[in-house]
C-alpha cells in the first residue's frame, strides 16, 4: 500500500480510505484495467449470421485480449503472488477468467437457442472452442517460450478451432 500511495502521490491513510485492504485495490485494480479490454467480448453477435464468422470473430477478439502484453502482465504477477495471497487469485479469476468463460457459454447457448449448433452442454462446447483458440499460442506466450503470436497465426488457430467445433457440432 506505502508503494501505490508513493505511485499515486497520496498518503496510506487516504489510500485505505477507498480500499480497506489489497484485496479491495487489487480487485479495483483488475476491474479497471480489465474494462477496456474486455468490449470486444461484450458486443452481441447476429446469430442469424454465418456460425463460422461468429465464431471467427469471437475466437480473434478473445486471443487479441488474452495474449496482449498488459494481460500478459497481470496474469504472471497473479500467478508470482497467489502462493502468499490466494484470495487474490480467486479475485482476479472471478472478475477476468470467469468473466470471460461465461461471455463464452453466453454466445454457445444462443448458437444453441438459435439452432445453429446442436449442443448439449453448451458450457462444454464453449470450454472446447476457448481451449483450442489458445492451443499451442497462449502458454508458450504466457511462460516467455516463444515471441507473442502474429495476427496470422492467431486467426489460423482460430480457423482451426471454428472447423473442430463446426465438425463436432454442426448441423450437417
Amino acid at each position: 500500500m506505502a508503494a501505490v500511495a508513493a505511485e499515486v502521490g497520496g498518503s496510506k491513510g487516504t489510500l485505505y480510505g477507498y480500499f480497506p485492504n489489497k484485496e479491495d485495490l487489487f480487485a479495483a485494480f483488475i476491474r479497471e484495467a480489465g474494462e477496456d479490454v474486455f468490449l470486444p467480448l461484450q458486443a452481441e453477435f447476429d446469430v442469424s449470421g454465418s456460425v463460422a464468422d461468429i465464431l471467427k470473430t469471437f475466437g480473434v477478439n478473445y486471443l487479441k485480449l488474452l495474449l496482449k502484453p498488459e494481460i500478459i502482465a497481470i496474469i504472471r504477477l497473479v500467478v508470482s503472488e497467489s502462493l502468499r495471497s490466494p484470495e487474490l487469485a480467486d479475485i482476479f479469476f472471478d472478475i477476468g477468467p470467469r468473466r470471460v468463460l461465461d461471455r463464452f457459454e453466453h454466445l454457445f447457448n444462443d448458437l444453441k437457442i438459435s439452432g445453429r449448433l446442436k449442443l448439449s452442454d453448451p458450457a462444454r462446447a464453449a470450454l472446447e472452442f476457448k481451449v483450442l483458440c489458445e492451443a499451442g499460442l497462449y502458454e508458450p506466450f504466457l511462460i516467455g517460450g516463444r515471441k507473442h503470436p502474429g495476427m496470422q497465426e492467431v486467426v489460423a488457430n482460430v480457423d482451426a478451432a471454428v472447423d473442430l467445433i463446426q465438425e463436432r457440432y454442426g448441423n450437417r
